[in-house]
């Protein structure tokens, strides 16, 4: 959800402060490199993001380097492919399926269409 957020950066700020010894954030956004997105922006220039209440894109190191100004270190990094085949959308339903049925030949770094951090602390 930090995509939606006005400013990223002091929704971390605070989160920190409420934290216990052990605590962390988990982190999860688009991955605004991922195939889907791209062919979205593509076909649906200048109209490039299919959810008007986003706010920004955040790229792996751009969660990094926000992560860090808000003392954080990221500890986990995950791409995540979770392409749902409950979407209405006949198009999206055949490119969910071409995709899970060539995964193997994509790139994770483009199939992948999530991107999910766990921020700790920094010490």
């Amino acid at each position: 959800m930090i995509e939606h957020l006005s400013n990223p950066g002091e929704f971390l700020e605070r989160a920190h402060e409420h934290l216990g010894d052990c605590g962390r954030v988990v982190v999860a956004t688009p991955n605004p490199f991922s195939l889907l997105r791209s062919l979205y922006a593509l076909f649906k220039f200048p109209n490039t993001c299919s959810n008007d209440e986003h706010a920004y894109w955040f790229r792996p190191q751009a969660i990094r380097t926000l992560a860090a100004r808000n003392g954080y270190v990221a500890s986990e990094f995950e791409l995540i492919a979770d392409y749902e085949l409950d979407n209405p959308s006949p198009r999206y339903r055949l490119f969910a399926r071409l995709v899970q049925a060539f995964r193997w030949l994509i790139p994770n770094r483009i199939r992948c269409n999530s991107v999910l951090f766990v921020l700790e602390p920094s010490a």
